[in-house]
């Protein structure tokens, strides 16, 4: 018997069956209860209440978007790991000589780390990571809202990128919207090889 609710597909069950049979621990993202729950041997060690979820796909700034197909449930297991906010390197925007005056000038105040209502310091409260079937998994306070601005500012974006040479492909995007702390707390367990279950809603 798993602790906690078991997922209502059988298919999903399976799915789950499979993992347990394993001590690495795995999440679920369960789209149908609106949580995502972290999981080892099918006991739930923690659990987050999804705020929303969608599917981001690149596309023209007018028109209709198709959003490719995907079979749900499914496994995805993570390729590139999130940044951490901690191992950030900020290169300058230029080399230039060493100057007294520049020295001398007071250093900016900085800015200040997200917070939540107790004071503690949220360093990873937004973030993205690539899966082995690549999708792209963001996670985070309202990333799964993509409304027409949003869609337009993207496609400036890629517009200049085209037109400086720097064109990327970006590939489709499951958003899961979680709140800041929530999405703080998770960040570390996406490490490479990490095992989300995906459980789409009946």
């Amino acid at each position: 018997m798993w602790a906690g609710d078991e997922p209502a597909d059988p298919a999903a069950l399976e799915l789950e069956v499979s993992l347990a049979r394993h001590p690495q621990l795995y999440l679920m993202v369960d789209l149908g209860r609106h949580v995502v729950e972290v999981k080892v041997r099918g006991m739930v060690m923690d659990r987050a209440e999804l705020e929303g979820a969608a599917v981001v796909v690149p596309g023209p700034l007018v028109g209709t978007v198709h959003a490719p197909e995907v079979d749900l449930p499914a496994v995805w297991r993570v390729a590139e790991p999130p940044e951490d906010f901690e191992q950030r390197v900020i290169a300058p925007e230029a080399l230039r000589p060493y100057s007294e005056e520049e020295a001398e000038a007071p250093e900016p105040t900085p800015t200040a780390s997200p917070t939540t209502e107790h004071g503690q310091v949220l360093r990873n409260p937004e973030y993205a990571m690539m899966m082995a079937n690549g999708w792209r998994l963001e996670i985070g306070p309202g990333v799964a809202t993509t409304g027409f601005f949003e869609r337009v500012l993207l496609g400036l974006a890629d517009v200049w990128r085209r037109v400086t040479g720097k064109a990327v492909e970006r590939p489709p995007t499951l958003a899961l919207e979680l709140a800041p702390a929530d999405a703080d707390r998770l960040h570390h367990l996406f490490r490479r090889d990490t095992a989300v279950l995906i459980v789409p809603a009946r």
